[in-house]
């Protein structure tokens, strides 16, 4: 799991049947989360941490590929696109 930037679709569908459950995704929040606190990282923003239903757009259960970019772009769009580099 990166340590900063969207985690990637692979990372999280552990299962690889193409489609993240909610324990899949909430397993891979909590791991990088541990991770940053274990390197001992600022944990600012852990509050803030995303959730299920932010991605699941049509509300079935499961993420798509599709419904996981989309969730991550607008995340990053609220947050002013930090960490995305400058904009030309």
């Amino acid at each position: 799991i990166p340590m900063r930037g969207p985690i990637p679709f692979s990372a999280y569908d552990k299962n690889a049947n193409g489609t993240i459950e909610k324990e899949e995704f909430y397993q891979v929040r909590d791991e990088r989360m541990k991770q940053r606190k274990d390197s001992g990282r600022p944990m600012r923003n852990a509050a803030n941490a995303p959730e299920f239903s932010e991605f699941d757009a049509n509300s079935d259960g499961i993420l798509t590929p599709k419904e996981l970019k989309a969730g991550q772009d607008a995340r990053m769009q609220k947050r002013g696109g930090r960490g995305m580099g400058r904009a030309n």
